[in-house]
Parts: C-alpha cells; structure tokens; sequence
C-alpha cells in the first residue's frame, strides 16, 4: 500500500513540474523593442465602433421609437433586489419599465454570452412555474423582460423595436 501511494506522489510531482515552464528570454532585437504607432480613431467614430446603452437608455430610445413604455427606477449595486449588478457574470446596469400597468425590466450585460445564459435561467424558471413566465428576449448584451400579459403581438413589436435600437 505505501509503494503504491508512494508511485503516486512521484507521478503527481513529475506531472506538476512538467506543466510548469520558464519564462521566454527577452529578445534583444531593436526593432521589437520599437513601438508601433497606430492611427487613433476618432472620437465619433469610436463611439460608431461600441455603441454602449445602458439600461435606461435603452428604455429611453425604445419611447423615442414610439412604444409607449416609461422609464422606472434605476437601480445601481446597493439596490439591486438580484444582487448581480457589477458581480462577476452579471448585468452592468438594471432599469425597471412600464407598459402601461404592466412591469418589465431591461438588463444590460458587458457580454452577448452572459445576456443568453441569464435568459435561459428566467425562461426555466418560468417552464417549473407557469406564474413566473414572461416573455424575455436578447439582443447581444441587452435583456428585455416583458410581463405575460401583454399580448403576443405586442410583444414581438417590443422586440423588433429592441433589434432596432440595439445594432
């Protein structure tokens, strides 16, 4: 038993020590150590480059469009009821939306993949209970929750004129 536990403690440092490397030698060529320049954009064409709307804004332009649709409150890290604001994997801004008497929410992620992953768990959450569904859509890093009641129709024009917005 401890000839075996000790072939197993070698193998272990033979594999940790093999996965560890060096670091590479500094090169001594002048012309890598020689900066590159890079033209630097604009400023209007850095904002054309990212687009960034943040939760109200994107509530904001969705009135501009002619939805009709209020702006609520904003939350910011100390009032966010999910406690995801600026956590790792969550949205970086939360703004609440009325529709008339009917709540939503828009979410805004610093990525496409981290808006999917969220509406993937708001839709489970609405197949284990019915009475939590609504109808939730992305658009890259932008996550529009609309309550059920809305009719069908209404929502997809919600969600069109989110396409719209968010390029």
């Amino acid at each position: 038993m401890k000839t075996v536990r000790t072939l197993t403690l070698l193998l272990c440092a033979t594999l940790i020590t093999a996965c560890g490397g060096t670091a590479p030698a500094p090169t001594t060529n002048a012309a890598a150590a020689t900066p590159i320049a890079t033209p630097a954009l604009a400023p209007a064409k850095l904002a054309q480059a990212a687009p960034k709307l943040d939760a109200a804004g994107v509530i904001r332009a969705l009135a501009k469009r002619g939805l009709k649709i209020r702006l609520g409150r904003i939350y910011n890290e100390r009032t966010d009821p999910n406690h995801m604001m600026g956590r790792p994997h969550g949205y970086t801004s939360k703004a609440v939306l009325w529709i008339g008497k009917h709540e939503g929410s828009v979410e805004v992620f610093a990525k496409a993949s981290q808006a999917q992953k969220r509406r993937d768990y708001i839709q489970e959450i609405g197949e284990r209970a019915s009475v939590l569904g609504e109808y939730t859509y992305v658009r890259r890093g932008v996550v529009l929750r609309l309550a059920k009641e809305l009719l069908p129709s209404q929502a997809r024009k919600y969600q069109a004129t989110l396409n719209k917005v968010v390029p």
